[in-house]
């Protein structure tokens, strides 16, 4: 699972909750040509019987290999036949395709030029 955090202040768990994920984040050192460090940490909440949980990642969801996962264990819980990774391998490629055709028609009908010298982007940053 990947995804990135955003969040701002202190989580407490208290007594009924456990750390719902380690994150393992890549810290790139300055200067560049150090190796990088890895640290740990952990993320979100998740009750005794894990049927409550939550986090402060965004794109939980986002890799099939992880929302296939994540959904077959609440239809395993609800007596229901786990699904084969390729339905949601096709549901992100939809979405992929979908968020494309976005793309195209915003390149094709918005002029960016105003808000990129409104932002004080140069346009040649833009691909």
């Amino acid at each position: 699972m990947t995804g990135y955090e955003i969040h701002l202040g202190r989580t407490e768990r208290g007594n009924e909750a456990f750390p719902c994920f380690e994150l393992i984040s890549q810290e790139k050192p300055l200067p560049v040509s150090q190796e990088p460090t890895w640290s740990r940490s952990f993320d979100g909440a998740i009750n005794h019987d894990g049927l409550v949980w939550g986090t402060y990642i965004h794109g939980v969801f986002d890799r099939p290999e992880f929302r296939r996962a994540w959904l077959n264990r609440v239809r395993v819980r609800k007596h229901l036949p786990p699904l084969e990774g390729a339905v949601s391998q096709a549901v992100s490629s939809r979405l992929e395709q979908a968020l494309d055709r976005w793309a195209d028609h915003l390149g094709v009908h918005l002029n960016m030029n105003p808000i990129l010298s409104a932002l004080d982007i140069p346009k040649s940053r833009v691909s």
